[in-house]
């Protein structure tokens, strides 16, 4: 965990060298955060339908995200003019988070975290920023420098040390008998 958490922080040193403000960073490890409480909490639950789990937790956001928008935005009026303005890539964005990123991808992650112990599901998520640098590339054409990486190697080479920690150990341990 160790290393994962070197090559996240790696990333993160990365976007900051790229002059990105530190509110969207910090936003991102609140959304972290509630996503750890809310794994535990639904670990907590064992047998629950995940499906429906989803559906009504994804009931709570709107209300304090319209709350944030109309901070940003300033009044009703910028929000319903920016409604009034969406485009097909703006309607496509929302189909894809709200049916694949949310219903679908996350009620598969739901019902993996009730069928398997954390400690086996829970590494995955690690490739999270792996994807969005992948996504981010060959959707919006950014460019990576070799930090970033470098930091993706070490966030896979983590997950894979993970995956397989009792088979390297058996292999490790293995080999160090056959040298005595």
């Amino acid at each position: 965990m160790c290393i994962a958490f070197i090559g996240v922080s790696l990333i993160f040193y990365a976007r900051l060298q790229e002059q990105i403000t530190i509110l969207p960073l910090i936003f991102a490890l609140i959304g972290a955060l509630g996503a750890g409480i809310g794994n535990i909490e639904l670990k907590k639950l064992k047998q629950v339908n995940t499906f429906a789990f989803t559906v009504w937790m994804s009931m709570i956001p709107p209300l304090p995200l319209l709350f944030m928008s109309l901070a940003f935005e300033g009044d009703i009026s910028q929000l319903i003019l920016t409604i009034s303005q969406i485009t097909w890539i703006g309607i496509s964005a929302l189909l894809f988070l709200s049916l694949i990123a949310t219903l679908f991808a996350l009620g598969i992650w739901a019902k993996l975290l009730t069928l398997y112990p954390a400690n086996i599901v829970v590494p995955y998520s690690l490739l999270s920023p792996i994807f969005g640098l992948v996504g981010s590339h060959y959707l919006l054409a950014e460019q990576y420098n070799s930090l970033n990486i470098f930091a993706s190697v070490l966030i896979i080479s983590a997950l894979i040390a993970n995956t397989y920690q009792k088979r390297l150990t058996n292999i490790y341990n293995d080999l160090k008998l056959e040298s005595k």
